[in-house]
Protein backbone atom coordinates (compact mmCIF):
# COMPACT_ATOMS: atom_id res chain seq x y z
CA UNK A 1 0.00 0.00 0.00
CA UNK A 2 3.20 2.09 -0.38
CA UNK A 3 1.68 3.67 -3.66
CA UNK A 4 -1.08 5.29 -1.55
CA UNK A 5 0.15 8.83 -0.18
CA UNK A 6 -3.17 11.05 1.00
CA UNK A 7 -0.38 13.54 2.49
CA UNK A 8 -1.47 13.22 5.90
CA UNK A 9 -1.66 9.46 6.18
CA UNK A 10 -5.28 9.09 6.03
CA UNK A 11 -7.42 7.84 2.99
CA UNK A 12 -11.07 8.37 2.71
CA UNK A 13 -12.51 6.88 -0.27
CA UNK A 14 -15.62 7.39 -0.94
CA UNK A 15 -16.94 4.18 -2.82
CA UNK A 16 -15.43 0.48 -2.94
CA UNK A 17 -11.84 0.03 -3.94
CA UNK A 18 -10.31 -2.79 -5.77
CA UNK A 19 -6.53 -3.37 -5.45
CA UNK A 20 -5.23 -6.13 -7.98
CA UNK A 21 -1.43 -7.03 -6.71
CA UNK A 22 0.58 -7.95 -9.59
CA UNK A 23 3.86 -7.56 -7.51
CA UNK A 24 4.38 -11.22 -8.88
CA UNK A 25 4.36 -10.90 -12.27
CA UNK A 26 8.12 -9.13 -12.92
CA UNK A 27 8.66 -8.40 -16.97
CA UNK A 28 12.13 -8.96 -17.09
CA UNK A 29 12.61 -7.08 -20.20
CA UNK A 30 12.14 -3.85 -18.74
CA UNK A 31 15.92 -4.46 -17.15
CA UNK A 32 19.30 -3.78 -18.38
CA UNK A 33 21.37 -6.74 -19.15
CA UNK A 34 23.53 -5.66 -16.16
CA UNK A 35 20.91 -5.60 -13.66
CA UNK A 36 19.80 -9.13 -14.97
CA UNK A 37 23.56 -10.30 -14.89
CA UNK A 38 23.35 -9.01 -11.16
CA UNK A 39 19.62 -10.93 -10.63
CA UNK A 40 21.04 -14.01 -11.78
CA UNK A 41 23.47 -15.53 -8.72
CA UNK A 42 20.91 -14.00 -6.57
CA UNK A 43 17.89 -16.33 -8.01
CA UNK A 44 20.20 -19.25 -7.82
CA UNK A 45 21.54 -18.34 -4.37
CA UNK A 46 17.72 -18.40 -3.02
CA UNK A 47 17.05 -21.56 -4.60
CA UNK A 48 20.47 -23.49 -3.01
CA UNK A 49 19.69 -21.45 0.60
CA UNK A 50 15.77 -22.82 0.22
CA UNK A 51 17.15 -26.36 -0.62
CA UNK A 52 19.43 -26.19 2.28
CA UNK A 53 16.96 -24.90 4.60
CA UNK A 54 14.61 -28.06 3.73
CA UNK A 55 16.95 -30.63 3.68
CA UNK A 56 17.80 -29.45 7.01
CA UNK A 57 13.97 -29.47 8.80
CA UNK A 58 12.99 -32.95 6.56
CA UNK A 59 16.72 -34.77 7.76
CA UNK A 60 15.50 -34.75 10.93
CA UNK A 61 11.71 -36.46 9.68
CA UNK A 62 14.11 -38.66 8.14
CA UNK A 63 15.97 -40.11 11.27
CA UNK A 64 12.87 -40.18 13.01
CA UNK A 65 11.82 -42.59 10.02
CA UNK A 66 14.83 -44.90 10.00
CA UNK A 67 15.10 -45.52 13.94
CA UNK A 68 11.49 -46.40 13.66
CA UNK A 69 12.39 -49.09 10.91
CA UNK A 70 15.06 -50.15 13.01
CA UNK A 71 13.13 -50.22 16.41
CA UNK A 72 11.07 -52.38 14.70
CA UNK A 73 13.45 -54.94 13.31
CA UNK A 74 15.34 -54.79 16.79
CA UNK A 75 12.00 -55.62 18.37
CA UNK A 76 10.93 -58.95 16.02
CA UNK A 77 14.40 -59.90 16.41
CA UNK A 78 14.04 -60.15 20.10
CA UNK A 79 10.48 -61.49 20.34
CA UNK A 80 11.47 -63.96 17.48
CA UNK A 81 8.49 -63.64 14.94
CA UNK A 82 7.06 -60.13 13.65
CA UNK A 83 3.56 -59.20 14.79
CA UNK A 84 1.29 -56.85 13.32
CA UNK A 85 2.62 -54.03 15.66
CA UNK A 86 5.49 -54.44 14.70
CA UNK A 87 5.09 -54.31 10.86
CA UNK A 88 2.91 -51.30 11.64
CA UNK A 89 5.66 -49.62 13.75
CA UNK A 90 8.35 -50.64 10.98
CA UNK A 91 5.41 -49.67 7.86
CA UNK A 92 4.86 -46.07 9.79
CA UNK A 93 8.90 -45.64 9.80
CA UNK A 94 9.41 -46.50 6.12
CA UNK A 95 6.09 -44.15 4.86
CA UNK A 96 7.57 -41.81 7.19
CA UNK A 97 11.32 -41.85 5.56
CA UNK A 98 9.84 -42.21 2.24
CA UNK A 99 8.05 -38.95 2.55
CA UNK A 100 10.03 -36.83 3.92
CA UNK A 101 13.27 -37.85 1.20
CA UNK A 102 9.79 -37.05 -1.79
CA UNK A 103 9.72 -33.48 -0.07
CA UNK A 104 13.57 -33.29 -0.33
CA UNK A 105 14.27 -33.79 -3.74
CA UNK A 106 11.00 -31.87 -5.20
CA UNK A 107 10.99 -28.03 -5.04
CA UNK A 108 8.66 -26.05 -3.31
CA UNK A 109 6.09 -23.28 -4.50
CA UNK A 110 9.21 -21.07 -3.82
CA UNK A 111 11.84 -23.15 -5.57
CA UNK A 112 9.71 -23.80 -8.30
CA UNK A 113 9.15 -19.45 -8.66
CA UNK A 114 13.14 -18.84 -8.50
CA UNK A 115 13.66 -21.63 -11.51
CA UNK A 116 10.77 -19.88 -13.48
CA UNK A 117 12.66 -16.34 -12.50
CA UNK A 118 16.01 -17.73 -13.96
CA UNK A 119 14.65 -19.39 -17.29
CA UNK A 120 12.45 -15.83 -17.60
CA UNK A 121 16.14 -13.98 -16.83
CA UNK A 122 17.96 -16.20 -19.28
CA UNK A 123 15.23 -15.94 -22.34
CA UNK A 124 15.52 -12.43 -21.89
CA UNK A 125 19.43 -11.98 -22.40
CA UNK A 126 19.13 -14.98 -24.85
CA UNK A 127 16.84 -13.37 -26.50
CA UNK A 128 19.35 -9.68 -26.30
CA UNK A 129 22.42 -11.88 -27.50
CA UNK A 130 23.74 -11.29 -24.51
CA UNK A 131 24.97 -14.82 -23.78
Amino acid sequence: MRDFNSGNGDIHVGRDVTIYDESHNVHYSQYTNEVLFKELPFRKGNFKIEQKEKVGKLFKVTIVGVVLILGACGWAYFQGNANLLVLGIGGLGAFTSLTSIKFMIEPNEFQRAEQQAVKDILYVLKSRRAI
